[in-house]
C-alpha cells in the first residue's frame, strides 16, 4: 500500500458544520412548507363549507323571490280582471 493519507471528502471539500447547517435549513424549510400546505388545505375545506352554505342560501332566496313574484302576478291579474268586470257605464 502507499503511504498517502486517506482523504476525507467531507472534511476537506465540505466541512461537517456546513453539511449539518444545510441539512438543518432544509429540514426546517420542509417543515414550514408542510405547515403552510396543511393550513391551505384546512382553509380550502373551510371555504368549501362556506360556499355550500352560501349556495344553499342563494337557492332558497331564489325560490322565495319566485314565490313572491308568482303571488304578485296573481294579485295583479285579479286586480285587472276586477277592473274589466267593473267597467264604467
Amino acid at each position: 500500500m502507499s503511504d498517502e493519507p486517506t482523504q476525507k471528502i467531507i472534511d476537506t471539500k465540505l466541512p461537517l458544520t456546513w453539511l449539518i447547517g444545510t441539512a438543518a435549513v432544509l429540514v426546517t424549510s420542509y417543515a414550514v412548507l408542510f405547515a403552510k400546505v396543511d393550513r391551505m388545505v384546512s382553509d380550502v375545506a373551510l371555504m368549501q363549507g362556506m360556499m355550500q352554505a352560501r349556495d344553499a342560501s342563494f337557492i332558497q332566496t331564489q325560490r322565495d323571490v319566485a314565490i313572491l313574484q308568482f303571488r304578485v302576478d296573481v294579485m295583479d291579474r285579479a286586480a285587472q280582471s276586477e277592473r274589466v268586470v267593473k267597467a264604467p257605464k
